[in-house]
């Protein structure tokens, strides 16, 4: 009995924290967050009485049961820049909270039971962050991340390379982002790559995600841009080609095609990234289109479609990543699906938010969540949250201090207490919604349980 109620708290708990916290909407006022995964400001994210629309393990009485149980749950994250807190609760009654904080050394992960902290992981090494969200961090948001800045970099080498530009007239239409008139052509020769780079790149980086991502990289023998601008001066379209890798072992034939838009209300973007192995058959291929339309103040759009093409030795995987959202009459609406195919398995998730504007700094609504293997439909869920700024994090309930950790306590362990805590709250809930619990399980022993964990 006792891992049957260990599998139902980890399903009450741990997926929707993981599933739903720490990759869905989480900004107050810019829609480029869904972009970056980054918030400017500190906000909080709450999520209460979730409800499971589908599970495909469970039957209509079961789902029901389970559901009257669920809606007692409340999850609440805050987060701001580097750092994220989720705090679980059950009515109201704050049991437990997971902190995470991002630095230079690296991930930092401490669990908080009310009052005090009594697990704190200096260094993440064996984070079990689900693939969808491994994806977003280092895929999708780097990639947004790291096209913002490159457009600067890209911009000004233009003028930083005077000796080895060349400049042309050009005549070139390119729909949606306008006709290019003037061609500049950057050739960086053998010698002056392997003297000057990775360097003379970094000094043109705006900010220091992309001087530590060209800092980490390797370029080998000539390397080549084509930069066109059209008769405002915008650069529209940009080619790279070179030979690029994160190691001498790990060099590829990089060859890039982005055309770009830039204005204050707008951002526009198609990139081709190729990348084929210098031998062998290995490739990290990229088709990104997005769009971020802000010219009409009523009425705001965020378009974006990711496909990636990837073999790694045996490793082959595609995946692809599509949002389509319209913010309008104080209104998020649209659809969001993530789909990846391994080993000839097809796996899904999509995301339908309506989020309404309430006050001028908070927000509330619906997150409707599904999964599916193939077109069978593992589970389907829906939320009701809320979204509003935060003016700071890691000082709210659970209270958190400092204390002496016992040296054979480990995370696994601190675990089993959260779980504990919550079994000793569920057990003490309304005995119509404990029916999930305590199905089948005859009723003196059931009243045995409850009265060992007071």
């Amino acid at each position: 009995m006792h891992n049957k109620i260990r599998k139902i708290i980890f399903i009450l708990t741990f997926l929707f924290v993981s599933q739903i916290c720490t990759n869905c909407f989480s900004e107050t006022i810019s829609m480029d967050i869904l972009l970056t995964g980054e918030t400017k400001d500190p906000v909080t994210v709450s999520f209460v009485s979730p409800e499971y629309k589908a599970l495909a393990q469970y039957g209509e009485d079961r789902l029901g049961s389970l559901n009257r149980l669920l809606r007692h749950f409340a999850i609440r994250v805050n987060m701001d820049h580097n750092s994220a807190e989720t705090i679980v609760s059950i009515d109201e009654d704050a049991l437990f909270a997971v902190t995470e904080e991002t630095d230079e050394t690296g991930l930092k992960r401490s669990y908080s039971i009310a009052p005090e902290v009594v697990f704190e992981e200096q260094e993440v090494l064996n984070d079990t962050t689900d693939t969808f969200g491994s994806f977003l961090d280092s895929r999708f948001f780097a990639l947004n991340r790291i096209l913002d800045e490159l457009y600067t970099v890209f911009e000004k080498s233009a003028d930083a390379f005077p000796e080895m530009a060349g400049s042309s007239s050009a005549n070139l239409n390119f729909s949606g982002f306008g006709k290019a008139v003037r061609r500049i052509t950057i050739a960086f020769s053998a010698d002056y790559v392997k003297e000057h780079f990775p360097t003379s790149i970094m000094k043109l980086c705006p900010a220091d995600f992309s001087r530590e991502v060209i800092e980490n990289l390797v370029f080998q023998g000539a390397q080549k841009m084509v930069l066109l601008f059209d008769k405002e001066d915008y650069l529209i379209r940009i080619n790279y080609d070179g030979i690029v890798g994160k190691s001498e072992e790990s060099l590829r034939k990089v060859s890039v095609v982005w055309k770009c838009l830039r204005t204050d209300s707008r951002k526009k973007d198609s990139l081709t990234l190729k990348t084929p192995a210098i031998k062998g058959y290995d490739k990290d291929n990229i088709v990104f289109e997005r769009e971020l339309d802000c010219s009409d103040p009523l009425m705001h759009i965020l378009k974006w479609d990711y496909q990636l093409d990837l073999k790694a030795g045996q490793e082959k995987e595609k995946a692809h990543y599509s949002g389509d959202l319209l913010y309008s009459d104080d209104t998020l609406t649209g659809k969001v699906v993530y789909t990846e195919k391994a080993d000839n398995q097809e796996h899904s998730i999509s995301f339908i938010p309506f989020i309404q504007k309430e006050k001028e700094d908070e927000y509330s609504g619906t997150l409707e969540i599904t999964k599916k293997t193939g077109k069978i439909i593992k589970n389907s869920s829906v939320s009701r949250f809320s979204i509003s700024s935060h003016n700071s994090i890691l000082n709210e309930t659970p209270e958190k201090r400092k204390t002496d950790i016992p040296p054979d306590l480990t995370e696994e362990k601190v675990q089993q207490e959260a779980i504990r805590m919550l079994i000793r709250k569920m057990v003490m809930l309304p005995k119509e919604d404990t029916e999930f619990l305590n199905k089948d399980i005859p009723e003196d022993m059931w009243y045995a349980l409850i009265e060992s964990l007071i």
